[in-house]
């Protein structure tokens, strides 16, 4: 993680919005949805060190809960060809590594900026011998002011991890609390969302007798939101509960042979979720109260095959590939209840076992020609979606007429890429051209949609979800990394460049975006520029039984950040003044999808 883009961002979400592949949706309540390529926030699985945050309800995260101060890395895995991760993985992987051994005992952060933004953090950590532990604490409070009539927003988070790790030389034992909340309230159109987390980890890893590597890990979510909301001119009001809780339990076992290594893995998921909607009209004497109880078990199989040829050769070094098949067995059990008055409907229903396969091939080839590098892959695979909980709540219990003459289906998805990195390293470059190295790297990509699962946008309270039959996305992706001055100077450039089948199905979703950045590091002081641009998008939104969509126009804007470090004695501290979109050309606020406009942020770091 660079530390300087790590301090100047307020969180995960604002770190990520640099990546050319990336997509970063932020709601009016301040949260913050991550598409990868075209796809679905609902398609990308978000972990946490081996702990997956997804909500067994909306299979979505919140990266604005994540605070930057204490990550090792963020790995970004594009594409739907991962197996190991099951459906929740349709797009790609987000793995977020904190760090392991923080270089400090204590730690402290405290930035403000636009929208009376306040936030402080704390961070502790200690070691001996074996042990370890740490402690994160994090606290937001922004308000924010819209419209004519400057409606206050008000919006709060708070991030809390305790953990404990024991490392021996055969085996390491970890627990890990997690909680992380939100709350946003809009006093003048009554909208009001309050969101409780908690997630308690367990982790060992080790050799056990035969087995060289063993892991198993039991993870338990209990996750609640309550949100009350109002619309005017349908003179409507409506209350929500809903209560996501799961419990997984995974066992893993890797086994090394000549050339190749063996991964079988068990997993049992228990997720459930409950909702209550209670709609109040005035046209009603009762109000409208639908109930919903549904559980999801799921067992899934995991085989991995990888094998490595080295080929000591300098022009191919080694060539390697992986197959990978998946076995998913899903039972479903749903209670429904509806009542106004003294009108009552009720519904059981139990769907049998079923069973899905999936598979991934991929192949790799690395090398070295005339002082290049290069690193070449292909992949192919097959994944298979399941509806979220939570959507087949809202298809329930507010579906439109054209979209409901079948029950929702599972989504399909056959993925196919090919890639090539290539870089070099340069000594002795003339002093007119300081060059010390370049990086170029491309990627070709294709995705074939069967019964794709879109959402209208959430203009009215609650989304009405539908298949689309066929669907497809396809696309160039491109980098080039240059570092000038032993390093002091770096500039990179990606591309994104999007082809989709219907701008309808794959709403918000830019055809091109290009990023560009600008490092100076001069010492104590570091200084970065990353400029950006995204085509066109088109947004489908749903307004009292009708459908239309809308066309946002291009966005092009720059963010700016610049750190200055020092050091006396035992402390280290450093201050950080970040800009955001300072041309200010986007959208300031589109019915709360879009809150692009220019903000800057202080930051203040202290630790010994």
């Amino acid at each position: 993680v660079e530390t300087v883009l790590a301090e100047a961002s307020t969180d995960l979400g604002d770190y990520l919005q640099r990546n050319a592949s990336v997509k970063i949706d932020e709601t009016l309540a301040g949260q913050k949805w991550l598409s990868v390529r075209g796809g679905n926030p609902d398609e990308v699985r978000i972990v946490y060190d081996g702990i997956p945050l997804n909500m067994s309800g909306s299979n979505t995260f919140d990266l604005a809960q994540i605070d930057l101060a204490n990550l090792e890395r963020v790995e970004l895995i594009k594409g739907s060809n991962t197996v190991l991760f099951g459906d929740g993985a349709f797009a790609g992987v987000l793995n977020i590594v904190p760090q392991k051994r923080a270089r400090y005992t204590i730690r402290t952060v405290a930035r403000l900026g636009t929208y009376r933004a306040r936030e402080i953090a704390l961070n502790m950590f200690q070691s001996r011998g074996a042990f370890s532990a740490g402690y994160t604490f994090s606290r937001r409070n922004a308000e924010r002011r819209f419209g004519a009539n400057q409606q206050a927003v008000l919006n709060s988070s708070q991030f809390h991890t305790l953990w404990t790790r024991y490392a021996g030389r055969r085996h390491q034992v970890q627990a890990r609390w997690l909680y992380y909340g939100s709350a946003f309230n809009q006093e003048s159109a009554l909208k009001q969302q309050d969101n409780r987390n908690h997630v308690l980890a367990l982790n060992y890893e080790g050799r056990v007798r035969l087995l060289r590597h063993v892991k198993a890990s039991l993870i338990y979510k209990a996750l609640t939101g309550e949100k009350n909301w109002q619309q005017a001119s349908r003179r409507l009001r409506g209350e929500e509960e809903n209560r996501d809780h799961s419990l997984a339990l995974r066992f893993e076992a890797r086994q090394n042979f000549a050339g190749g290594k063996l991964t079988l893995l068990y997993e049992h998921l228990r997720n459930g979720f409950d909702a209550d909607l209670r709609q109040h009209s005035e046209t009603l004497p009762d109000p409208i109260v639908d109930q919903q109880r549904l559980q999801r078990i799921q067992d899934a199989l995991l085989w991995v095959l990888k094998n490595r040829l080295d080929l000591e050769h300098r022009g191919f070094r080694f060539i390697d590939w992986d197959l990978s098949f998946r076995i998913d067995w899903v039972s479903m059990r749903r209670d429904i209840r509806s009542f106004s008055g003294e009108s009552e409907r009720r519904l059981q229903a139990e769907l049998g076992r079923r069973s899905y396969l999936t598979y991934k091939f991929g192949m790799r080839a690395m090398g070295e020609v005339k002082g290049f590098r290069y690193n070449a892959m292909v992949t192919n695979g097959a994944n298979v979606k399941l509806p979220t909980l939570l959507q087949l709540f809202h298809w329930e219990v507010q579906p439109l007429i054209e979209f409901r003459n079948r029950p929702l289906q599972p989504e399909r998805n056959i993925g196919t890429e090919v890639s090539l990195q290539v870089e070099r390293a340069i000594a002795g470059a003339p002093w007119y051209f300081p060059i010390n190295g370049l990086q170029v790297e491309f990627a070709l990509f294709r995705n074939s949609y069967l019964e794709k699962i879109t959402e209208m946008a959430n203009i009215v309270p609650l989304p009405t979800p539908f298949n689309t039959t066929l669907a497809w996305t396809r696309g160039l992706e491109s980098r080039l990394s240059l570092r000038f001055l032993e390093d002091r100077l770096e500039w990179n450039s990606a591309v994104l460049l999007l082809d989709i089948s219907d701008p309808r199905v794959f709403r918000f979703k830019p055809k091109q975006k290009v990023t560009s950045d600008l490092w100076l590091r001069l010492r104590e002081w570091q200084f970065n520029a990353h400029v950006f641009a995204e085509g066109e998008q088109f947004a489908m939104v749903p307004a009292y039984g009708e459908v239309f969509t809308r066309t946002l126009p291009d966005r092009r804007d720059i963010d700016l950040a610049l750190q200055k470090r020092w050091h006396w004695r035992d402390w280290r501290g450093f201050v950080n003044l970040a800009i955001r979109n300072v041309r200010n050309s986007g959208r300031s606020a589109l019915s709360g999808f879009y809150l692009q406009d220019r903000r800057w942020y202080v930051s203040i770091g202290v630790e010994r």
